[in-house]
């Protein structure tokens, strides 16, 4: 089987460039298998919680402590980007029981008329 047939066998990601920086990543990361039959493949996912390009980003830092830190770089800001959805999840929050403490307001006061 030639590298070139791959992509139409397995749909696109099977590229030369891609198999190439696939090999990259597994001498970067080895990926050690496991004695277990029960282990899961969501457990390896957990692993790696980042898209594959950013994987690819930091394959292009040759020193290991350099790519490390790069890494913790990534960790930190995907950190932030979270705490910052939070935020917004608990204000979009708050403005919804404000509507609700409002509307209940209102039908009390047409209660009491």
């Amino acid at each position: 089987m030639a590298f070139a047939d791959l992509p139409d066998r397995y749909g696109r990601g099977f590229g030369v460039v891609n198999l190439s920086q696939m090999k990259v990543f597994y001498l970067a990361w080895p990926i050690l298998q496991t004695p277990s039959a029960e282990f899961l493949l969501t457990g390896l996912a957990a692993g790696f919680p980042f898209p594959w390009s950013a994987y690819v980003r930091l394959l292009e830092v040759k020193d290991a402590h350099a790519r490390a830190l790069d890494l913790q770089k990534e960790i930190v800001a995907e950190i932030k980007g979270y705490e910052e959805e939070i935020r917004n999840y608990e204000l979009q929050i708050k403005n919804c029981r404000d509507k609700i403490a409002k509307a209940v307001n209102k039908v009390w006061e047409i209660g009491e008329e």
